[in-house]
């Protein structure tokens, strides 16, 4: 699994529900109850990293946290489909882990971003 290979404590998946200003935490691994509680009520702030990642999707890795406590750095990819020349923001794929991650592991990360977003595509044509 690759969060066991890059040392990811947690990992978030957040879907855009319509607008980027909508938010909604459809998966996570690694993260307690009360933190993925704390968690999905903090995406409402448009501020939030994962919030302006939505808004914005541009990936940004080993950044401090906004809140105390878990592991030292974030990284944030945006989930993205482009069909006919259009980007859609589909959601926003969150890591937490306690060390940089090399150059040569972004790669794989994006790609992971890359199947997540092929798969909430998927399920969303399914509906």
């Amino acid at each position: 699994m690759i969060a066991e290979q890059l040392d990811v404590e947690s990992a978030v998946i957040v879907i855009v529900d319509g607008s980027p200003d909508r938010l909604s935490m459809v998966a996570s691994s690694g993260l307690g109850e009360v933190a993925a509680t704390g968690l999905a009520e903090a995406i409402r702030n448009p501020g939030h990293p994962i919030a302006r990642t939505a808004a914005d999707p541009v990936p940004s890795f080993d950044v401090p946290p906004i809140a105390r406590g878990g592991p030292a750095l974030r990284s944030h990819l945006p989930l993205t489909i482009t069909r006919d020349g259009t980007t859609t923001v589909l959601g926003v794929l969150a890591l937490a882990h306690q060390r940089p991650f090399a150059a040569t592991d972004r790669p794989l990360l994006e790609a992971a971003a890359d199947l997540a977003a092929l798969a909430i595509e998927r399920d969303r044509q399914g509906d």
